[in-house]
C-alpha cells in the first residue's frame, strides 16, 4: 500500500506540473500577476499546461520508443541529461514566443518558463555526475518563489500556502526515498539547490 501510494504521489507531484500549479498560484492566489479576466487566466494555464507537461511528456513517450530511456520516471541517471536539456529547450522556446506577443508578455509567463529551464539545464548539468532528486528541485522551486511572495509583498497572513507547499515536499521527497529512487541527501541537496535558485532569480522577476 505504501509503495502504491508513493508511486502515485510521485506522479501526482511531477516536476513538469509544477510551472502550471506555480502560475495559478501566482494569478489566483498572490495576484502578483495581474490578469484582466478569469478567462484569460484558464487560457493562459491551457497554454502552460500544453507547453509545460503535454509537450514534453509525449517527448518523453518518444524517446522511450526509441530505447533513449526506459521508463516516464527516467529511473535511471544516465538517461536523465537528455530528457532534461531537451525540455528546457521546449520551455526557452516557448518563453520567447510569448514574450514576443504582447498580449502575454505582460504577466510574467516567459520569465517563469526562463526560471524553470534554468532549474533544467542545472539539473540536467549535475545529473551527468550525480542522480539529484528532479522532484526536489522542483518542490524546492515552488518553495521558493512562495517565500518571496510571503515573506517580500504578502505578509504573514498567506503563510498557509507556503506551509500546505513544505508538507507536499515532505511528502513527495518522502516518496522517493521509500521507492529507493534517491538517497536522502539527493533529495536535501535538490530541495535546498531548487528553494534558492527560485528564490534568488524570483528576485528579478517579480
Amino acid at each position: 500500500m505504501m509503495r502504491i501510494s508513493s508511486q502515485v504521489l510521485s506522479y501526482l507531484i511531477n516536476p513538469l506540473l509544477l510551472t502550471t500549479v506555480l502560475f495559478y498560484l501566482l494569478a489566483e492566489q498572490f495576484p502578483v500577476i495581474i490578469v484582466p479576466s478569469p478567462l484569460l487566466t484558464n487560457i493562459l494555464l491551457g497554454v502552460l499546461f500544453v507547453v509545460t507537461f503535454v509537450l514534453p511528456v509525449i517527448s518523453l513517450l518518444m524517446m522511450q520508443k526509441m530505447g533513449i530511456i526506459s521508463d516516464l520516471m527516467i529511473s535511471e541517471r544516465v538517461q536523465r541529461t537528455v530528457p532534461l536539456l531537451y525540455t528546457s529547450v521546449i520551455y526557452i522556446a516557448a518563453g520567447v514566443v510569448i514574450f514576443r506577443d504582447n498580449r502575454m508578455n505582460n504577466f510574467h509567463i516567459s520569465e517563469l518558463l526562463f526560471l524553470v529551464a534554468g532549474l533544467m539545464v542545472i539539473a540536467g548539468g549535475i545529473t551527468r555526475y550525480w542522480k539529484i532528486s528532479a522532484h526536489a528541485l522542483g518542490v524546492g522551486g515552488v518553495v521558493g518563489v512562495l517565500c518571496r511572495l510571503v515573506f517580500s509583498f504578502y505578509g504573514i497572513e498567506y503563510i498557509y500556502a507556503l506551509i500546505i507547499a513544505l508538507l507536499l515536499s515532505g511528502l513527495v521527497m518522502s516518496a522517493r526515498l521509500y521507492l529507493g529512487a534517491h538517497s536522502l541527501t539527493q533529495v536535501l541537496v535538490g530541495f535546498a539547490l531548487g528553494g534558492v535558485y527560485a528564490y534568488v532569480t524570483s528576485l528579478y522577476i517579480l
